[in-house]
C-alpha cells in the first residue's frame, strides 16, 4: 500500500494497538482540540458554538456552525483511517457508501432507520462546522510550559461530499422508507477532506492511529476524550525498573481541563470528571494501567491534586508500545 510502509507491522501475539493501520486516525493537534464535545454527560445538548481562551483571554479553540459530538469523532476517524489505508492521495478523495460507514459504527448489529439518522447527521456535521485551530510545537501537542500559540487558522474538515438521492432525503430530515434504507448498500458516497488536513496527514508524525472497537465501546463521555487526547499525547516516557511501562505526566491547567470538556465553574467537579473518565477508560482499554494493577500498588495511573496553586497532575501509565500482549483465549 503506498506512502504507508513506514507504519510499523503487527509483532507476534496479540499487538498493542496503533502500531500498525487500524479503523481509527486522527491527526495529533486535532485529537487535542478543545471543540469536541465527546464528554457530555446524559442530558446534556450539544452546542453549534463552542469557544476556549486561555488563560489571557485568547481564543484558543473554536468550533461553529455545527457541534462535534462523539458520533462525528468516530466516523471522522473512520473516514480518514480509510482515506490513508487507500494510499493517503493527495486529493483527499474517499469513495464509500453510507452503508458501510453505518455498518463500521454498529458492528453485527441488525441495521435500522436511526442508525441511517445518526450517522448522516455526523457527516453533515462535519460538512458544516469550521474550527478554529492553533500551531504548536511537537506537532500540533505542546508539553507543559510551552508559550500560547501565536498562529490561528479558521478551518473545515470536510470541504465536499457527493451522495445520492437517499442520503439527500436523510441529510434533508425526510422520512426514508425502511424498504430503501437496503438500496444505500450501493450508493456511491464521495467524501473530501480538506486539503490542510491532507497535507498535515501525510506526515507521518501527525498520524495517530487508535484501536476503533475500544473508542466505540467507550461511547460518549469523559472516558472517551481522555482516550482520544492521551494516544495523541507526545510526552510518554519509559517508567523507571518498569521495562514494559511507560507514562505520561500531563498538567491539569485550566485550559486543559477545557479542552478536555471539563468546564465546571469549580475545580473540584473538573478532577470528579476526569477521574471518572479515566476509571473508563481503565475498565475498557487493557493497556492503560491502574494503581490496582501495579506491582506494588504505585505504578498506574492517577489524577494527583495540585499544592500550594499548582495545577493539578494526571498520570497515565500504559504498557509500552513495544511490548505484546498474550493472544486471547
Amino acid at each position: 500500500m503506498s506512502g504507508l510502509s513506514e507504519v510499523p507491522r503487527s509483532m507476534p501475539g496479540r499487538p498493542l494497538r496503533r502500531q500498525e493501520f487500524s479503523d481509527s486516525l486522527f491527526e495529533r493537534a486535532l485529537a487535542r482540540f478543545g471543540g469536541w464535545q465527546m464528554s457530555l454527560t446524559p442530558g446534556q445538548r450539544a452546542s453549534d458554538l463552542i469557544e476556549i481562551r486561555d488563560a489571557g483571554g485568547v481564543v484558543v479553540h473554536r468550533t461553529d456552525g455545527a457541534p462535534l459530538g462523539s458520533d462525528e469523532a468516530d466516523v471522522f476517524t473512520w473516514v480518514l483511517a480509510r482515506w490513508a489505508r487507500g494510499g493517503l492521495s493527495e486529493d483527499g478523495v474517499l469513495k464509500t457508501t453510507l452503508y458501510e460507514i453505518v455498518k463500521a459504527m454498529n458492528g453485527e448489529r441488525r441495521l435500522g432507520g436511526r442508525d441511517y439518522d445518526a450517522v448522516a447527521k455526523a457527516i453533515n456535521n462535519l460538512y458544516r462546522a469550521s474550527i478554529t485551530v492553533s500551531d504548536f510545537s511537537e506537532g500540533g501537542m505542546p508539553q507543559s510550559g510551552d508559550a500560547s500559540p501565536s498562529l490561528f487558522s479558521d478551518r473545515r474538515l470536510i470541504v465536499q461530499i457527493d451522495y445520492g438521492e437517499h442520503l439527500r432525503k436523510l441529510r434533508a430530515g425526510e422520512d426514508v422508507a425502511a424498504q430503501l434504507v437496503g438500496g444505500m448498500r450501493d450508493e456511491t458516497l464521495v467524501i473530501h477532506v480538506a486539503p490542510w488536513l491532507v497535507k498535515r496527514l501525510r506526515e507521518e508524525n501527525r498520524r495517530v492511529w487508535m484501536d476503533f472497537a475500544v473508542q466505540r465501546k467507550l461511547g460518549a463521555g469523559m472516558g472517551k476524550r481522555l482516550y482520544v487526547y492521551v494516544e495523541a499525547y507526545p510526552g510518554f516516557e519509559p517508567v523507571p525498573d518498569r521495562e514494559h511501562l511507560e507514562q505520561a505526566l500531563i498538567e491539569l491547567t485550566d485550559l486543559v481541563y477545557a479542552e478536555l470538556g471539563a468546564r465546571c465553574k469549580e475545580r473540584w467537579d473538573n478532577r470528579k470528571a476526569v477521574r471518572r473518565g479515566l476509571a473508563r477508560l481503565l475498565e475498557i482499554d487493557p493497556n492503560y494501567v491502574g494503581g490496582e494493577d501495579g506491582e506494588d500498588g504505585e505504578d498506574g495511573s492517577e489524577l494527583f491534586v495540585g499544592q500550594g496553586g499548582s495545577p493539578d497532575l494526571l498520570r497515565v501509565v500504559r504498557r509500552r508500545r513495544t511490548a505484546t500482549l498474550p493472544l486471547a483465549a
